[in-house]
């Protein structure tokens, strides 16, 4: 029979742990088991989304000078959220009358050039091109007032 040569070393080992006493093992504290209440608590993670949203921007541009809410607060429809500083509107008011004002005395000068050549070419004065051309001037200019009307 044919004994491996670690043969007898495995059987040392095992009679040295046969042969060794065993150590006592130290003391570990125990406790009676008792039922109590315990508060209902769940730790989740999650994401929490708004059920409505709302996008918020101006009608018109302009810097900000006043935020009447907070993030987060309760908000009605029509509710003021902030207030625009008013002088750029009101200046680009200023300058769209004035556009007005200039497109109306040019309709104005125009329907009377217009009316001058008319009575012009009545007296035979001026050659009808030139009453063409005072015409194409005059709904020129009143299409150019309609537009600064807009």
């Amino acid at each position: 029979m044919n004994v491996p040569r670690m043969f007898p070393l495995a059987v040392w080992v095992c009679w040295l742990a046969w042969a060794t006493p065993l150590q006592a093992a130290e003391p570990v504290a125990t406790a009676p088991v008792t039922r109590t209440a315990v508060a209902a608590r769940q730790v989740v993670e999650g994401v929490v989304e708004a059920v409505s949203a709302a996008t918020v921007g101006a009608q018109v541009a302009g810097r900000i000078v006043a935020v009447d809410v907070e993030s987060g607060d309760a908000v009605v429809r029509g509710q003021v959220l902030m207030r625009i500083d008013a002088r750029a509107a009101e200046q680009a008011v200023a300058v769209a009358t004035a556009q007005v004002a200039r497109a109306r005395a040019a309709l104005t000068d125009a329907r009377d050039q217009w009316q001058r050549s008319e009575a012009l070419r009545a007296q035979d004065f001026i050659s009808p091109a030139r009453v063409d051309q005072a015409r194409a001037a005059m709904q020129a200019a009143e299409e150019a007032y309609r537009a600064a009307q807009a």
